[in-house]
């Protein structure tokens, strides 16, 4: 069985423990997982990543090349045993490091909806991961601002393993100097709070609606707010990422690559990436016209 896209409502009971309903031609599954799921809210996207390697009808490679202190490859993306892998390694015959990022930027795009992936994060410092939307027109800039129509980086989880530290982040009005606004929520005692799942995984959701963004790691809300508010498709992206030598981000990144020097690899296991959106019903007593209208963008 390859990895699966579902673009047609099916139903689920919802708890705070939820259970998906999944039919499959005339079969029909139950996937368990822990996250907060919006009641009347229905499956339309996801990838469980089977079979031995990356389903490029749901994802692309991005930016592959230098990318901050790293080169970015798709040799740092598989996918094994039911679970994607990006890893961040060093190259001694290229003498650099490398990360993974890979995106739906050029096969699926979403206005709202609630997002969720199960993830296993990296155990060593020196480098970063991240779940997170984008926006095709996030570097327009403006004054004042326009996150309405040019999106929004939406960072459902960053994660920094020297630091132990979580955040949530917005970044809008493009990166440059002068018009870049930022806005984000680091959760300093999510350690403590959060503990992972007997197979060392967390889930990390977002709910985006029209009116505001909620965040939240194993089902439990941890920011709400409604700043930097997109109007617009955005599409998602998984990566690790190396700071830039010589900049602010190696402090903020914390530790150091001395694990990968000496030949050790380090990462995130992806378990699954989920889209869901209000079923035609909710749809209909909220005034939008069906599902079609929070599809609007697929490209295969």
């Amino acid at each position: 069985m390859g990895s699966a896209r579902y673009f047609y409502p099916h139903r689920r009971e919802h708890t705070v423990r939820y259970t998906v309903l999944c039919p499959l031609i005339t079969l029909a599954f139950a996937c368990t997982a822990f996250g907060a799921v919006p009641e009347d809210y229905v499956l339309v996207w996801e990838d469980d990543f089977e079979g031995d390697s990356l389903d490029e009808d749901n994802w692309r490679h991005r930016y592959t090349g230098e990318r901050r202190g790293a080169y970015n490859t798709s040799d740092a993306v598989s996918v094994s045993d039911g679970r994607l892998s990006i890893k961040t390694s060093y190259n001694a015959s290229e003498d650099r490091y490398e990360t993974g990022m890979i995106g739906t930027q050029d096969t699926f795009q979403q206005t709202y909806g609630y997002f969720e992936a199960r993830i296993k994060l990296q155990q060593e410092g020196g480098h970063w991961s991240a779940f997170w939307l984008q926006s095709p027109n996030i570097h327009n800039e403006s004054d004042p601002p326009d996150p309405a129509n040019n999106g929004a980086e939406i960072d459902v989880m960053e994660y920094r393993q020297y630091h132990d530290a979580m955040q949530h982040a917005l970044h809008w009005n493009s990166y440059e100097d002068g018009y870049h606004k930022h806005i984000d929520e680091e959760l300093s005692n999510w350690p403590n709070d959060f503990s992972p799942d007997d197979d060392g995984f967390h889930t990390f959701g977002l709910h985006w609606t029209e009116h505001g963004y909620t965040f939240y790691i194993d089902g439990v809300e941890t920011w709400q707010t409604t700043e930097a508010l997109s109007h617009r498709d955005q599409y998602m992206i998984l990566s690790t990422e190396v700071p830039t030598p010589g900049t602010g981000e190696v402090g903020w990144a914390g530790g150091n690559l001395d694990w990968a020097d000496e030949g050790h690899e380090d990462g995130i296991y992806v378990d699954y990436v989920r889209v869901y959106v209000p079923e035609p019903a909710t749809l209909a007593a909220l005034g939008i016209g069906g599902l079609g209208v929070l599809l609007r963008r697929r490209r295969s």
